[in-house]
């Protein structure tokens, strides 16, 4: 089991709740831009586990990231890791 799971879980859903912001507003073809400390809160967790699950996202290939602008590549895993 991994250790950050109920990170993983907050996070993903952060991303989510973000891009669904993106959709309501007609930006979804653009990358989504958040500072890391602003993720952070959102998902209600310190820096550090952001910046650990955001590697491990990345490196699943979840997600990718250019500086502060985040774009989903694999949107279904992304929703079973954050249980929609």
């Amino acid at each position: 089991m991994n250790p950050l799971k109920k990170e993983r879980q907050q996070l993903a859903k952060a991303i989510l709740e973000i891009y669904a912001v993106y959709i309501s507003t007609g930006e979804e073809k653009e990358p989504m831009t958040i500072s890391l400390p602003d993720l952070s809160r959102m998902a209600g967790l310190p820096q550090e586990f952001t910046e650990n699950v955001l590697i491990e996202f990345i490196g699943e290939k979840i997600i990718n990231m250019q500086e502060s602008a985040i774009t989903i590549t694999d949107e279904k895993v992304l929703k079973k890791i954050a249980g929609w």
